[in-house]
């Protein structure tokens, strides 16, 4: 038994001092005496993770370590015929691991023993059986990454479903799966309380690389927004659990966001929430069921053009999000311009732009009966159109109840 044992210590050494190999090459996971990876549970690898440690030294009183750097966790097991009720397969690991230059911290149970190689401080947590071994090892070295993050902008940005959101990017070599949107509610905290926000939740999903553990991805994540200006939700330790929950929230005079990032060993989930774009979609709810039509601002076209432009896209969004969560409601979608044209132009245009408006939301999935259109060029003016501002007012898209 202990030469079994001597030959999973030797494996262990072998892991210690190159730091920069991969994990499931087969010259890191060979071990005298037989023993091996456990079939079907490869070694996993971080190149930046933690190892919480509750560290007694021979002698000292216990104190918490958590060093960082590049960690490997996985089985080990002995080959066919080994002693399964071998005893005291905790004190020969730790003897063995004092003899070749370890240091011994806990040797009853979990093994715990620290040593220096090639510069590096090299942590290993080892729970020992006689045909198993679980290992954890950290080297510590590297720097923590982080995410592409940025304050977001004032007004909502235009969301594209084959792209990032505009302020909330991911770590290199992440790749997006995909992109969707439904109406949820998000879990929030408003000063010491939580509380539930209710409204669209627009999700990307990422593939994650294989060497961003949850820890790294969660706490770039944190850094990151704290630099941008989000408010964490929750800033507390951190385990060494299979995912973490980061969240957050942003306000200023003009946004109101709300997200959520689910980081796990596979995957990165993020999902966003615009309470201030809820609201008013709420407001424009309420002044239809209220007054029975509203001015939609917001939507924007290239000059004398029924092209919509990019912008267009929150003020849009809000529609859409309404006839989403009131599913018999009928619209009539009413194009409006100024007086700058002729009338014959202006009536030409107004019905261009009010049915580019419900192609947009037919697009995005609007049963097309629902929607109707009409156009009244500059016959309906609600401001003086000879100011720059009154004309602005003017050129407005409106939506009526049916």
């Amino acid at each position: 038994m202990r030469l079994y044992l001597a030959s999973i210590a030797a494996s262990l050494l072998a892991l210690a001092v190159a730091p920069h190999a991969r994990a499931d090459l087969p010259s890191y996971l060979r071990a005298p005496g037989g023993w091996a990876v456990k079939a079907g549970h490869p070694l996993a690898e971080y190149r930046y993770h933690h190892l919480p440690l509750h560290w007694w030294p021979r002698g000292d009183v216990a104190h918490d370590l958590e060093p960082k750097g590049r960690y490997w966790a996985g089985e080990l097991s002995a080959p066919d015929g080994a002693d399964a009720k071998a005893p005291h397969a905790d004190k020969v690991a730790a003897d063995f691991l004092a003899a070749h230059g370890w240091t011994v911290a806990q040797d009853s149970g979990t093994v715990l023993a620290h040593r220096t190689v090639a510069g590096h401080e090299a942590w290993l947590k080892l729970s020992p059986w006689p045909t198993l071994w679980r290992i954890e090892l950290l080297e510590e070295g590297g720097a923590m990454r982080k995410p592409s993050v940025v304050a977001p902008a004032a007004t909502p940005e235009v969301v594209k479903d084959d792209a990032d959101f505009p302020h909330l990017g991911h770590f290199e070599g992440y790749a997006l799966q995909g992109t969707k949107a439904s109406e949820g509610v998000l879990r929030t905290r408003n000063g010491a309380q939580w509380e539930s926000v209710h409204g669209t939740i627009v999700k990307k999903t990422y593939a994650s690389p294989e060497d961003v553990s949850p820890y790294e991805c969660a706490m770039g994540y944190r850094a990151a927004l704290r630099a941008s200006g989000w408010t964490l939700d929750d800033d507390g330790a951190i385990g060494n659990a299979a995912n973490v929950v980061v969240s957050a929230r942003y306000t200023s005079a003009t946004r109101d966001l709300h997200a959520s990032l689910l980081c796990d060993h596979h995957a990165l989930t993020i999902s966003l929430l615009d309470a201030a774009a809820a609201a008013q979609s709420s407001k424009l709810g309420h002044a239809l069921q209220t007054a029975g039509h509203v001015a939609l601002y917001g939507v924007y076209f290239d000059v004398d053009s029924d092209t919509l432009r990019g912008e267009s896209e929150a003020s849009l969004k809000q529609v859409l999000a309404l006839l989403e969560k009131q599913r018999n409601l009928r619209l009539q979608i009413q194009g409006h311009t100024d007086a700058s044209g002729t009338p014959e132009h202006n009536q030409q245009l107004s019905e261009a732009r009010a049915a580019a408006v419900k192609a947009w939301l037919v697009t995005h999935k609007v049963a097309a009966a629902r929607l109707t259109t009409a156009g009244f060029g500059a016959t309906k003016p609600i401001a003086d159109d000879a100011s720059d501002e009154g004309r602005a007012r003017n050129r407005r898209v409106e939506l009526v109840r049916k």
